[in-house]
């Protein structure tokens, strides 16, 4: 099913970003998305960043922009609100600076998304296991990864994903304990659950990441060695391997305290590095005590395998 909408967008600050959602949310009954680039550059600095950013992400602009949608036989109706309480915020003094408030709109098609973003997940293969997308059937002899993607990183689909999976392929994890630092949607630890480990502890900062490892994780029916929780990098982990599929920033970042959590000879499968960084992070932590066995490489990414 298709249905064509209305986008509307305001221009404004991140100061008056707030009361702007709030207006647009009253005129349209729905909610409103707000991009910031303010956000992405907080969550860049910030010490606990695990996240993936896309390139495109820091538009060359400081504007704010609320975005909200309606109907288009209501759109005449809340534009010309929306210009009145526009109207209204520029004539009174709040000592809030709004920005311009200048307003864009278009006509965008509203697709069925909950049947759309389907379409680009398939099966992806490996050695020893296939990552197979709910809705989809597997008839093949290799151990299934069930996964509903949801809003967390990690399908199968990304180069740093598939590395990390073919070097746990590699690695004997039969009566392995292990800890996924950032585990997404949780393929990596279900994963080694499902290649013979015997606990795996899956942690994330991310509350929503949490909820959709949890359900991959009842999904694939390993709820009897696989614990979920929202958590930072503890002081100390009780573990053969640790994985960390994350970016080279992060990974530099939590170098010090992975080398105070961990004790001698628990291997390391850590990924999401890009190529220009790999002998940036690999010399960091060769230094720090972890010999480097062994690197995969895909298009530009690089993920290693080491041992402290």
């Amino acid at each position: 099913m298709m249905n064509d909408s209305i986008e509307i967008s305001v221009l404004t600050t991140s100061e008056g970003a707030d009361l702007i959602s709030d207006t647009l949310t009253d005129l349209t009954g729905e909610g409103v998305c707000v991009s910031d680039k303010r956000d992405v550059l907080e969550v860049l600095s910030s010490k606990t960043n695990w996240d993936y950013v896309e390139g495109g992400v820091l538009v060359d602009t400081d504007d704010v922009v609320v975005k909200g949608f309606c109907k288009i036989e209501d759109k005449e109706k809340i534009l010309s609100q929306l210009e009145e309480r526009i109207a209204y915020l520029k004539s009174e003094d709040f000592g809030i600076d709004y920005g311009t408030l200048e307003v864009q709109v278009k006509e965008v098609c509203t697709k069925n998304w909950n049947e759309e973003w389907r379409k680009f997940y398939k099966t992806v293969e490996l050695k020893k296991i296939a990552i197979v997308p709910d809705w989809l059937d597997y008839d093949g002899d290799k151990a299934v990864v069930k996964l509903e993607p949801g809003m967390a990183f990690g399908t199968g689909e990304h180069a740093s994903t598939r590395l990390c999976l073919s070097l746990l392929e590699e690695l004997d994890l039969v009566d392995k304990k292990v800890v996924d630092v950032g585990t997404g949607s949780g393929i990596l630890g279900i994963a080694s659950s499902k290649l013979g480990a015997k606990s795996v502890y899956m942690t994330d900062i991310d509350q929503k990441a949490v909820e959709v490892a949890k359900e991959n994780v009842e999904k694939n029916k390993v709820e009897h060695n696989c614990v979920v929780e929202v958590a930072d990098l503890s002081d100390e982990l009780d573990c053969d391997i640790v994985i960390a599929n994350l970016t080279a920033d992060i990974l530099l970042r939590l170098l010090d305290r992975l080398k105070k959590a961990v004790k001698k000879g628990v291997k390391l499968v850590a990924s999401g590095i890009i190529a220009e960084r790999l002998d940036e992070v690999l010399s960091s932590y060769e230094s720090a005590g972890f010999k480097t066995e062994k690197v995969l490489s895909e298009d530009d990414w690089r993920a290693v395998y080491m041992v402290f």
